[in-house]
């Protein structure tokens, strides 16, 4: 273990299994050891002896024709059992069903962060078919879009802070001082809204429309985001502005249920 390895707290070994599978997740097809050690920047002997204990407890799959490697059924597994036990999940659907009915049956994702991470974490299916980018469980950098963004934004200053250094040493993270001040600035616009609607624009919403409203717990913070998505002709500026108050009140009582007291109301209390 190095000095600091020591520091941080970790376990080499550790660290580069999951560099591994991470490496693995990433691939939309079947990897060869030797395109994954390359990539992941491990020696041929370290990368086949992780790689063989990643099979053998289930993690990796290699196919006897090929032998190439893909990520098995287990992490699947654990990330659906991860979703069912996230907080607020079963408390919230009634009000996405509600979302769903208000909106003309688009879909109605329901996201939140994970470390440098946002991914959906329940989903009531609409009329349109969603880019598989979008699947309910499916983790993308948290400055990666609209999303991601509305979600940081409406979070407190400090851990926002937190997130963005760690954002520095994640995979797709910030690269340069230029791309942090444009984030630290975009955030800073996004946190006056209370709601965001984006139509056809890149790099996930492309062909789609969605507004995107924050969940808001007793801290006043937001603790979820509300996505509710549909094909750019149906679901649009023109569509979306006349139902958005109806939509607010829905989201305003799933926040409400999460204990968080409106402005208005602490002041009369």
């Amino acid at each position: 273990m190095t000095s600091n390895q020591r520091d941080r707290g970790t376990v080499q070994s550790v660290e580069r299994a999951l560099a591994l599978l991470a490496a693995l997740a990433r691939s939309p097809k079947d990897r060869s050891l030797a395109s994954l050690y390359r990539e992941v920047g491990l020696s041929r002997s370290t990368a086949h002896r992780l790689m063989a204990t990643l099979r053998r407890a289930g993690w990796v799959f290699e196919d006897p024709d090929t032998r190439r490697n893909r990520v098995s059924f287990l992490p699947a597994k654990l990330a659906s059992r991860a979703l069912e036990q996230f907080p607020f999940r079963a408390s919230l659907l009634p009000y996405l069903v509600e979302l769903s009915s208000r909106s003309d049956s688009m879909t109605v994702r329901l996201y939140a962060l994970m470390g440098v991470e946002k991914a959906p974490i329940l989903e009531i299916p609409g009329r349109d078919a969603i880019p598989s980018q979008l699947h309910t469980g499916r983790a993308l950098p948290v400055h990666y879009g609209h999303v991601g963004r509305m979600l940081l934004a409406h979070r407190p200053p400090a851990e926002r802070d937190i997130i963005i250094e760690e954002l520095w040493n994640a995979p797709h993270g910030i690269r340069s001082r230029d791309e942090e001040r444009e984030l630290y600035a975009d955030l800073r616009r996004l946190s006056g809204l209370q709601a965001l609607t984006v139509v056809d624009e890149p790099p996930v919403l492309v062909g789609l429309g969605a507004v995107l409203i924050p969940i808001r717990g007793e801290n006043g913070y937001c603790e979820s985001l509300v996505g509710i998505i549909g094909m750019k002709e149906r679901w649009n500026y023109e569509t979306i502005a006349p139902r958005l108050p109806a939509l607010l009140e829905v989201t305003d009582a799933a926040s409400e249920a999460l204990g968080y007291v409106p402005v208005a109301r602490r002041m009369l209390a």
